[in-house]
């Protein structure tokens, strides 16, 4: 279905929040940052976690605060 989308032309339209961990699979072999505006129209931040793979697991505090913010909560 990806496929079909990405020819389509379409992408995810609502606020998007695009975290991964830096030291996990996609913060070491791939390029968050160039991949997902080609999926995402609506990308209000994009940040690596210190983690690896498991971000709420292994940097709690970290992915609260981004969610927190991007949720609006303080």
């Amino acid at each position: 279905m990806d496929t079909q989308d990405d020819a389509a032309g379409r992408k995810v339209t609502c606020p998007a929040l695009v975290l991964w961990g830096a030291s996990g699979g996609v913060g070491r072999h791939h390029r968050p940052t160039e991949v997902w505006p080609h999926y995402a129209a609506d990308i209000r931040r994009m940040a690596a976690i210190p983690s690896g793979h498991y971000l709420s697991e292994e940097a709690p505090r970290e992915t609260e605060a981004e969610l927190r913010a991007f949720f609006g909560e303080k």
